[in-house]
Order: structure tokens, then sequence, then C-alpha cells
């Protein structure tokens, strides 16, 4: 239970900055905002009159901040409440639930967001514990998931990786008269605990020749609100595709605040996409050799259980996983660039890949309005259809993967049951050579005297063969029945 303290704190917490860009995009970062009234107060004061943009950048997300941006901004409430929870499924009594939305309202929303996973490595089962409680003092809800694939050999005994699934949400309102355009992004929090899985992305400035003594920079790829202020610092790095264009009317204005989230968003797509590639491979391998290649278990590995049964359980994991990856993808490209990308998709809509979604334009304070068709955002288009695709092709290959697994288990199963056989015919033969010795030991106990077994023989003799007798002629007319109905 929460004390008053920390309830009031997490109310009031507040993380933020606000950015500024004239017409040639050129940024100016304020001060790093700590508390509703500085928040408020820096809405509130004067720009310059060449500022063209004005950009809130928000980490995480309190009831102060909702009420402070929502009254001044006149924001809707759905913008926040869809940033705040993210659950793949609900139970029939969760109450906080909210209605889908179809597409042709979404055209027309003042905001748009974006899903994606992200992923972290954790060196110990402690570690993924610590930070998993982190997690838990955000104010949205946000948790890593063990993916249950860290026992693999080529992984530490206590390793752990985390995946995350991360919403941003970007909030637009053009410019009105002498007002500049205003922009609203939330972020999500970044656990402090482990680190990028893989050391995280590269550095996408442009690399100096080797006389050049300049420091460009390296962004410290510590939380997402860090690296998104690194970047949107410098536009130099995302208008490659501009050709020059510094137009500063409402449809270029937030192309580089937009060009900067989908670099990071689709960076991290592209590291997960891999982290899925190099797991199947993995597996793959177990399947294969698994003497070779899956560890010995571990104590608390039930005994029933073989090694292809937990490379099976792998498997299981990630058919639930990268269907919501798919998803995620395709909402992604459906709501920003107006693509049909997926085949199940398509099968609905009963379009080709490459066309657009043919419905009415939104109206002009909408965010597709808002970006049209500028090419900087437009341009990664294509990296978010190639990791769809190889996400596509990931759950093809899980598909194949889980019934050469499946088939692997009924091989062993016969195997096994080979191995039974083998040793019941071991049995028959010992029943066989101990059958002379029984009967013997049968008649013995008869009658003591052997001279005097005659009668004895007789009576034994008319009693138990016609029993025996008897008993064969059931058993062959059940067999022959038997046999009559598997023919019919």
């Amino acid at each position: 239970m929460e004390t008053g303290v920390t309830r009031n704190e997490r109310q009031r917490k507040t993380k933020a900055r606000i950015l500024q860009y004239d017409a040639a995009n050129t940024p100016t970062m304020s001060d790093e905002i700590r508390s509703p009234e500085a928040l408020l107060e820096g809405l509130r004061k004067p720009v310059p009159d060449t500022t063209k943009l004005k950009l809130v950048v928000v980490e995480d997300l309190s009831r102060d901040v909702i009420e402070t941006l929502g009254d001044y901004l006149k924001i809707e409430p759905e913008f926040f409440r869809a940033h705040i929870l993210d659950y793949v499924w609900s139970n029939v009594r969760d109450f906080w639930r909210s209605p889908p939305n179809l597409s042709v309202m979404i055209r027309h929303q003042t905001w748009f967001q974006l899903r994606f996973v992200r992923a972290r490595y954790f060196k110990s089962g402690m570690g993924f514990k610590e930070g998993f409680d982190e997690a838990l003092t955000f104010n949205v809800a946000r948790r890593p998931d063990d993916d249950q694939s860290n026992t693999s050999i080529w992984d530490d005994v206590e390793g752990k990786v985390g995946l995350t699934r991360s919403k941003v949400s970007f909030w637009m309102k053009p410019s009105n008269g002498n007002e500049p355009a205003v922009g609203v992004l939330l972020l999500d929090p970044t656990i402090t605990k482990g680190f990028h899985l893989w050391h995280g992305y590269r550095n996408w400035a442009e690399p100096p020749n080797m006389y050049d003594k300049d420091d460009i920079g390296n962004p410290q790829q510590s939380t997402l609100f860090q690296d998104y202020l690194y970047w949107a610092c410098r536009p130099e790095t995302f208008l490659m595709n501009d050709h020059g264009n510094n137009n500063a009317d409402n449809s270029s204005v937030f192309k580089l605040p937009i060009a900067v989230l989908l670099h990071l968003v689709c960076a991290e797509w592209q590291t997960i996409s891999d982290y899925v590639k190099t797991r199947l491979n993995q597996v793959d391998w177990e399947i294969a050799q698994p003497d070779k290649f899956i560890p010995s278990p571990s104590p608390d590995t039930p005994a029933h259980q073989t090694p292809i049964d937990r490379t099976l359980l792998k498997l299981h994991a990630w058919r639930r996983y990268v269907p919501m990856f798919r998803e995620m993808l395709s909402e992604t490209l459906i709501h920003i660039f107006k693509a049909t990308p997926s085949t199940s998709i398509t099968a609905v809509h009963g379009r080709h890949n490459d066309e657009t979604l043919s419905l009415a334009p939104p109206r002009e304070s909408s965010y597709l309005s808002l970006i049209k068709d500028d090419p900087t955002v437009t341009a990664y288009r294509t990296d978010f259809e190639l990791v769809l695709s190889y996400m596509e092709e990931c759950q093809q290959r899980i598909d194949r993967l889980t019934h050469v697994a499946t088939a692997a288990i009924s091989i062993q199963d016969s195997r096994r049951s080979i191995r039974d056989n083998n040793n019941i015919q071991y049995l028959t033969y010992l029943a066989t050579f101990f059958i002379p010795m029984s009967l013997v030991a049968a008649l013995l106990s008869m009658q003591p005297d052997v001279s005097e077994l005659g009668d004895t023989m007789k009576v034994w003799a008319e009693a138990s063969l016609p029993i025996a007798f008897v008993i064969l002629l059931v058993t062959v007319i059940v067999s022959y029945v038997r046999a009559l109905k598997s023919y019919q």
C-alpha cells in the first residue's frame, strides 16, 4: 500500500522539456521542467516571432501533468487515456478497457500513437526482478516480460532478456494566426536496471573523415526521453529527404519531430527483429542436435520434461509474441503511412500491398493533414515494411519449427516404445526359461513322493487341460471377431 507522500509524488510527477523550432528547423531547448507549475509557466511563456513550432516532450504521465496540458492546450482526454494502459487482452471484468476505434475515425484525430517493443538485457534474475519492480513505480502501465528463451547453451546461466511493450503518443495543433504550431509528445520512462540489448542502436550522425578532429558527439542511450532530445536537436541527420524545403506551413513544421520519433521506433523494431531471428536459429539447432546444443536440465525441471519439450515451450512463447508484433507494425503502417501492409489485412480489405487506403480526406486539423505526404516522413515506410516482412517470415518459421519439434518428440516416443518392447522381450525370455522349473515345482508340491505322482498327474490333467482349452477357444473367438470388425 502506497504512503501518502509516495502517492502525492506520483500525482505531481513531472519531467518535461520544451523545444522551439524556427523556419530553418533550428531547435532551442528549455531547461528540464520538474513541476506542474513550471510546466504551466513554460506553456504560457511568450515565444519569438521566428518560432514556427513549440514542442512539449513529456516522460511518463501524472495527474497534474494531464490536467495542466489538457486544460491549457484543450487536449481531448482520450489522448492521455490511450497512452496510460497497454494490455494485449482484457478480462471480461476489466472496467478500464477502452473500446476500439474505427480507422475512418482515427484519420480525423488530432493525435496518433505508435506501439513498439523494447528489449533489455539483465545479467541475473535478481536484476530482472529489480527492473520489474522499478516498472511498477511508473504512472503508465509498462512492465518487462520474460521471453522464456534464456535456457540456451549460448546464454548465461542467470541472464534474462525482458521485452517491454511501449507507446509514444503525439498530439498536434496547427498554427493559428500569429501563434506557432504546438505539439505534445508523450514518451515512456526507461528502466534503469540492465542495459540495452546489444548496447542499443548505432550512432546515426554522419561519420567524419580521418583528418577531422572535431567530436561529432554520441548519444548516451540511457533513456528514451534523453535519446529523443539528443536527436531532436540535430536536424541535419533527419532532413536528408527534405531537398532544401524549409517552408514553414503546417505540413512541414512537424516533419522533424516525427522523423526523429520514427527513427527511434524503427531502430527498436530492427533490434527486436534480429533478436527473434537469433532465438529461432538457436531453437533450430537445438531441435537438430539436442545432445550438443541443449544444456543439462536444472534441478527444478520436471522429470518427465525432455530437452525437446523445453525447446517447444520456447516456440510457444514466440507464437504468442510474434503475432502481437505484427499487429503493432500493421497499425503503424496503416495509421501513419496509409498502407495495407500485411497479407491478413489485404485479405480483409481486398487490396494489394502497395496500394493505399482510399478513404475520404481527413479534416484539416487532423494529424494526417498535418503530416500529408512529406518525403521526410514517408521515407520510413520501407523500413517498417521490411521489419513487418521479417516478422511474417518468423511467424511462418515458428509454425514450421513447431511441427518439426512435435515430430521430434513423436520420434523420441517411438524410440522409447521400442526400448520398452525390447525390455519386455527380455522379460519373456526370462519367463520362458523359468516355465519348466515352475511346472516341476508345481508337480512336486502336489505329492512329495515321486513314485506316487501317477494318480495325481491324472487328476491334474483332467482338471487343467479342459480349462486351458476353453480359455484358448475364447481367446481365438474374440480375436477373430475383432479382426472382422477392423476389416469392415
